[in-house]
């Protein structure tokens, strides 16, 4: 072999390296969607409309490795199904329903997953019970209007998370705004400002919304030291003495 030159196996098309490389992205659905479609099939139904939003968790999950995922009420076991298509080993899924008929039809689905776990419970007393956990995505994909649910679940967002909802930024909004930490109540006040907002119109028509860092005010003394700290990402070549 000349110097310089890579091993002909690797420059050979028909090498044994490049038939086992994927020339594209693998675009099928999950397998668990796959299982749920054909329980559907075999009741004489199939799933809800809501493909093109489980490819999008999908690509959330994927990118929270080790992350914790929530399905909640509508679409709960649909999106579980595509969630789990983009989770690591490390990852952890609960998808909770109300009826336990449907728990059983779904764990069959999730083809016996130690990372997933089929819940039976009402959504707003799960996320109640859950009050000290966070999570990394929240789906609730339940039409009609924004209720103590999407606080609840907005509540329960880790920093940089993602929530997932048929509701719009309007009613968003004007539930946060209405919002009040009744007495004898343990949940506090949400603040609007943590959330970061964008509506995807079209075949999706979902609200997705991320939770952002808290945010600390800063004291004017001690300011200019404070900036002197921060070191930027790329700081420009010092210059030479021949610069």
């Amino acid at each position: 072999m000349r110097p310089g030159r890579a091993p002909r196996s690797i420059m050979r098309p028909g090498s044994h390296e490049l038939k086992n490389m994927s020339l594209g992205f693998d675009l099928k659905p999950p397998q668990a969607y796959q299982r749920l479609c054909e329980a559907f099939s075999s009741r004489g139904g199939e799933p809800t409309e809501f493909r093109p939003h489980g490819e999008l968790t999908r690509v959330l999950a994927a990118s929270r490795p080790g992350g914790v995922f929530l399905c909640l009420g509508g679409g709960a076991g649909e999106m579980g199904a595509w969630v789990l298509g983009g989770m690591d080993l490390a990852s952890r899924l609960v998808v909770v329903v109300q009826d336990g008929d449907e728990a059983d039809k779904l764990r069959p689905v999730f083809d016996d997953d130690l990372r997933v776990t089929v819940h039976v419970q009402d959504a707003a007393a799960f996320l109640g019970d859950v009050r000290d956990h966070r999570f990394d995505l929240i789906t609730d994909l339940s039409p009609g209007q924004a209720t103590e649910l999407s606080r609840l679940a907005l509540g329960r967002l880790a920093p940089g998370a993602f929530y997932m909802t048929r509701h719009s930024p309007a009613e968003l909004t004007q539930m946060l705004s209405a919002q009040d930490a009744a007495a004898g109540t343990r949940e506090s006040a949400l603040d609007p400002n943590r959330f970061v907002l964008a509506h995807l119109p079209g075949e999706l028509e979902v609200t997705l919304i991320a939770r952002g860092p808290q945010k600390f005010l800063a004291k004017r003394r001690g300011g200019r030291r404070a900036r002197q700290e921060v070191t930027p990402l790329f700081s420009p070549r010092p210059r030479s003495a021949r610069d």
